[in-house]
């Protein structure tokens, strides 16, 4: 819709393919209405495997294959990286707040995107899923990954076996913290922060790192004064 953007490869073509998605899966749906601007960000390290540690840096990129190589090119094990970035993105329709479970999840796996988040929300809010969620009681999951040396840059692990012979699989490192997370959604959402327009979570860090500021300088105000104060007292010029 609305033309190509160039961070995520979304395009008018004239075709509603995520309605045909999700009637595909869902059958009869009502039609797409406005969205409304809240999205909940749930910490996905949190849900990864045991024995799973985040990996928030992927490798340099080199051109992806499906074909093993005589010598492959050195990657991370599924044991020491996730190939993921800390937060999932979740829409709730309207008619799912403080009602989840009653609720039917679909979950939209991205293409290869850029590692800014900022570019990860206009994907989510690009593709119409969350307009078709909020008139048929949705909840939308994006989980984010991050991609690797092997895989490329901002994708899922398609084809990488030497990192993780499930990888296609519910066991495997990023399909398994997929898993979780579904099975401790209620829950996970109720600890999630829910931002409005183009907010991330960085965002709401620098907020607090703001506030923190603010205070600091009022304290840097206050503790002269007291200073002078005490002195003066001491002085029984006070």
């Amino acid at each position: 819709r609305g033309g190509a953007t160039e961070c995520c490869n979304v395009n008018n073509c004239g075709y509603d393919m995520s309605g045909a998605v999700l009637r595909r899966a869902y059958g009869r749906l009502k039609r797409r209405v406005k969205a409304h601007d809240r999205l909940h960000w749930i910490d996905q390290w949190k849900h990864l495997p045991n024995g799973t540690e985040p990996s928030p840096a992927p490798l340099p990129f080199i051109t992806p294959s499906p074909v093993a190589s005589p010598s492959p090119m050195p990657s991370p094990s599924p044991q020491l990286s996730g190939s993921l970035l800390q937060w999932a993105i979740v829409y709730v329709s309207s008619g799912c707040e403080g009602r989840v479970e009653r609720c039917r999840v679909h979950v939209n796996y991205h293409g290869c995107v850029d590692l800014h988040l900022r570019n990860r929300v206009r994907w989510v809010r690009s593709i119409d899923l969350n307009e078709y969620a909020e008139a048929n009681d949705l909840v939308i999951v994006y989980p984010q990954a991050s991609g690797d040396g092997r895989t490329g840059l901002g994708c899922w692990n398609w084809a990488s076996y030497h990192d993780d012979p499930n990888f296609d699989t519910r066991v495997g490192v990023q399909l398994g913290t997929v898993h979780r997370l579904l099975q401790a959604l209620p829950n996970a959402l109720r600890h999630a922060h829910v931002l409005s327009g183009d907010q991330t979570p960085e965002h709401a860090s620098m907020s607090a790192q703001q506030e923190s500021a603010a205070m600091l300088l009022d304290m840097n105000e206050v503790l002269p004064l007291a200073n002078d104060v005490a002195a003066m007292a001491a002085t029984g010029t006070a």
